[in-house]
């Protein structure tokens, strides 16, 4: 006995169809998220989470559930390792490392607050300092989903170094 199909054409729907079937099989929710087009306020942690806090609440008054903010958006990308040598990128290297941040600390707190007023979801990258290392930085993104209230909660920052 064969198992294919008499004709192709007993397999095929047409992409409305396929449409229609795939939206009853997965019966997903709608959100609205919103990707953060900003520059960071250059290496001033400060400032950066006080911008990052203003653009959540503007993205969740616009109706986003979800902020995205890109990577090391606190306090910047070190956009000078692309177009100078590390001799030279080294003073640059010093005032990253001065400027990044401490995970859990005041910055992370703030954006966490934030998203728990506005009831979103954020994601921000930042470039985490070592508590126990003087040059040791982490590209970190800090998630706020279901962590509003503390960084203890299940839901860690994930790195790469």
């Amino acid at each position: 006995m064969s198992t294919k199909p008499a004709s192709r054409q007993a397999w095929s729907l047409s992409s409305t169809e396929a449409v229609t079937k795939v939206k009853l099989m997965l019966k997903l929710p709608r959100f609205k998220a919103a990707a953060v087009q900003a520059s960071p306020v250059f290496l001033d942690a400060a400032a950066t989470t006080d911008k990052a806090v203003s653009l959540i609440r503007e993205a969740a008054k616009n109706g986003a559930q979800i902020v995205a903010f890109p990577e090391v958006f606190i306090p910047g990308y070190p956009y000078w390792s692309w177009i100078t040598d590390p001799v030279t990128g080294g003073a640059w290297f010093e005032k990253l490392v001065r400027a990044s941040i401490l995970v859990p600390g005041p910055e992370i707190d703030a954006i966490r607050r934030a998203a728990r007023d506005s009831e979103t979801y954020v994601v921000i990258g930042v470039n985490e300092r070592s508590p126990v290392s003087l040059g040791a930085l982490y590209n970190t993104l800090v998630p706020t989903a279901h962590c509003w209230e503390s960084i203890a909660s299940s839901c860690q920052p994930g790195r790469k170094s």
